[in-house]
């Protein structure tokens, strides 16, 4: 089977003994290959942490992650971090030095993070 598109770049198919369209085009090797394996679809305004609760070390972080197409704004523990997304995604990466509860909020994603003591 051959793949062919036409000008609004609707795909159909075709097996060696069909007529094919006049005003169909065969795909190129990379354009099968985009329409068999499509780019995934980042979907915007998806707030994610990859852990809630880490060691109050300073050096053990939570990563809090917001999709967006414009600057995010963290809080966290009332201070204000603006952060300008790369490929649609802001990040912050949040430490402590001290246990206890780190409160945050992305838009309207609000919760904390517990920082708990390390081992001694």
């Amino acid at each position: 089977m051959k793949l062919y598109k036409d000008t609004t770049g609707q795909v159909f198919g075709f097996d060696a003994w069909q007529k094919v369209p006049a005003e169909l085009t065969e795909l190129t090797a990379a354009e099968v290959e985009a329409h068999i394996n499509p780019e995934p679809v980042l979907q915007l305004d998806v707030f994610s942490i990859d852990k809630r609760e880490i060691v109050a070390d300073g050096a053990d972080q939570a990563v809090l992650t917001y999709t967006s197409e414009s600057d995010v704004a963290f809080i966290v523990d009332g201070e204000v971090y603006i952060v300008s997304p790369v490929d649609s995604v802001a990040t912050l990466e949040v430490s402590a030095d001290g246990p206890g509860a780190i409160l945050y909020s992305v838009r309207g994603n609000q919760d904390a993070i517990i920082a708990i003591e390390g081992p001694a």
